[in-house]
């Protein structure tokens, strides 16, 4: 899991450890890393798709 963070992009590895480790609302998420809770939430979405897809790949 962990080196499948460090391939995301910095913003959506930020993104996702503070709103998922963290247990943050999408409000807190935006707010802790100064984004609007839009972008926070794009973020979040794209990071969890990134980390689907690369640990599906380490599965099959």
């Amino acid at each position: 899991m962990l080196e499948a963070l460090g391939q995301l992009s910095a913003e959506h590895r930020i993104a996702a450890i503070v709103y998922f480790s963290e247990g943050l609302t999408l409000a807190e998420t935006a707010a802790a890393t100064g984004i609007s809770v839009a972008t926070a939430k794009s973020r979040i979405l794209h990071a969890r798709q990134h980390l689907k897809d690369l640990l599906e790949g380490d599965l099959t």
